[in-house]
C-alpha cells in the first residue's frame, strides 16, 4: 500500500494561505487538492518530483478540480508547491517530502534481495515486517520536510572525500558556493548529508566543465538562488561538455573586457 507524508504544519503553512488566496477557495479545499495530487503522483511522478507524461489538465482531475486548470495550475506554481524547470513540472521538494516512503519501499526490496538470498543458501531468514507508521513519527520544519534524523545516521564523510578528488581547486570553490546557496532554499538554512550526496552523485554524471559551468550560472543569477537542486540538475542535463566551454570562455572574456575597460588611462 502506498502512502504519503502529510505533517501537522501542512494546516498554517504560509504556502496553503496563499494557494487558497490565489484561487478563493478555502483552506480545507487547498489542503484537500495538495493530497490528492500528492496521492496521484506516487503513480505519476518519478522520486525527483517530475511529472510523467501528464498535462495540465490531469493535475487538475486528479485534483477533482472543476475550474479552470490553468488557473489551478499557475496558483500551484505561484504558491511554489509546483516547479518549473527546463519546461518539465516538479511537485516542489518531493524527493524529500516523500523520502519515508521511498526509503520504505528500498527497505522492503533490500529484504526481499536478503530473503532470497538466504533461501538459496538453505537458510530460513526471517525478516521482520516493515511498519509504515514509525515514519510519520519525526516532527519536520516544514510540509517539505527534510528526512528524519533516524535516517541520516549513515556518515558520508569518506563518499564525499572520494567525489571531491574528481575535481580541481577552482570548481571544488564553485561547488561549495552552490551548496551554500542550496542550504538558503530550506527552512531551516541546512541540507541533509543524504542531500547532498545524491547532489554529488547527480554530478558525477556529467562532464567536470557541465558540473562548473551549472555551479557557476546558479552563483551568478541571484534570481536562481531559490531554486532547488532539481533546477541544477536541469542545468546540467541541458548542456554538453562543449557548450559548457563556451559560454565559461565567453564570461571569462567579458571579464578580460571589463578589466580592460576599468584599467584604461586616457593617453595610452
Amino acid at each position: 500500500m502506498a502512502w504519503v507524508s502529510v505533517h501537522q504544519q501542512l494546516r498554517d503553512h504560509r504556502k496553503v494561505r496563499e494557494l487558497y488566496r490565489l484561487l478563493n477557495i478555502s483552506r480545507q479545499e487547498a489542503i484537500g487538492i495538495l493530497v490528492l495530487i500528492w496521492l496521484w503522483a506516487l503513480d505519476n511522478a518519478d522520486r525527483q518530483g517530475m511529472i510523467l507524461s501528464a498535462t495540465i489538465d490531469d493535475i487538475a482531475e486528479a485534483a477533482f478540480w472543476k475550474g479552470d486548470s490553468h488557473k489551478l495550475y499557475s496558483a500551484l506554481v505561484e504558491s511554489h508547491w509546483i516547479d518549473e524547470v527546463e519546461g518539465k513540472m516538479y511537485l516542489h521538494d518531493w524527493d524529500e517530502f516523500n523520502k519515508p516512503f521511498f526509503d520504505y519501499i528500498d527497505r522492503k526490496e533490500r529484504d526481499k534481495i536478503r530473503k532470497r538470498q538466504g533461501n538459496s543458501a538453505g537458510k530460513s531468514t526471517e525478516i521482520p515486517a516493515e511498519n509504515p507508521q514509525e515514519f510519520h513519527e519525526s516532527p519536520s520544519p516544514s510540509p517539505s520536510p527534510s528526512p528524519s534524523p533516524s535516517h541520516n545516521n549513515k556518515d558520508y564523510s569518506l563518499e564525499f572525500e572520494k567525489f571531491r578528488q574528481r575535481y580541481d581547486a577552482e570548481t571544488l570553490k564553485k561547488i561549495d558556493q552552490y551548496l551554500d546557496i542550496l542550504r538558503t532554499t530550506r527552512v531551516s538554512g541546512k541540507i541533509s548529508d543524504s542531500i547532498k550526496h545524491q547532489v554529488y552523485e547527480e554530478m558525477n554524471k556529467h562532464p567536470v566543465v557541465v558540473v562548473k559551468y551549472a555551479c557557476e550560472t546558479v552563483i551568478k543569477r541571484p534570481e536562481l538562488h531559490s531554486k532547488k537542486e532539481n533546477y541544477f540538475y536541469g542545468i546540467m542535463r541541458n548542456t554538453t561538455a562543449d557548450e559548457a566551454e563556451q559560454k565559461l570562455n565567453n564570461g571569462q572574456q567579458s571579464k578580460s573586457k571589463y578589466r580592460d575597460m576599468t584599467n584604461y588611462q586616457p593617453g595610452e
